[in-house]
């Protein structure tokens, strides 16, 4: 019930970043660059169990990113990929993990940034992926 509670508010927050956006008809600070994306982000996420945890996510110079848990009681382990961005499409590539690419929509509202699944056959990816990051 919980799961079910916090994906549906999940997704209506990701809907409210795009109906924002997609209002705006000059929409720059919505699709972002590249050059937006760079840094670090976090979030705290919750498993299928309910226990939370807190992630961070840096995209790279170099087109690579690092999903890193930052507590250490949480049992996941980091990853490393590469990833590119096209106009509001997202791609995570070259995962180690996965073996097929991932396609999100991405968009960037003040310091949030919505990462929404557009199509990724890698469950793991997506429920690490999906979700409302902060600008750390």
């Amino acid at each position: 019930m919980q799961k079910k509670l916090s994906s549906t508010l999940l997704m209506l927050l990701f809907l409210f970043i795009a109906a924002a956006c997609r209002k705006n008809d000059d929409c720059a600070d919505c699709a972002p660059s590249r050059t937006d994306l760079l840094g670090t982000w976090t979030v705290t996420q919750t498993n299928e169990q309910g226990a939370q945890f807190d992630v961070e996510l840096t995209f790279n110079q170099d087109n690579t990113f690092l999903w890193e848990v930052t507590d250490t009681s949480s049992g996941h382990i980091s990853t490393s990929a590469a990833y590119a961005l096209s106009n509001e499409i997202l791609t995570f590539k070259s995962d180690p993990d996965c073996n097929f690419d991932g396609l999100y929509y991405v968009y960037l509202k003040g310091n949030k940034l919505a990462i929404m699944l557009r199509e990724d056959s890698c469950a793991p990816r997506v429920q690490g992926l999906e979700w409302v990051w902060t600008r750390k």
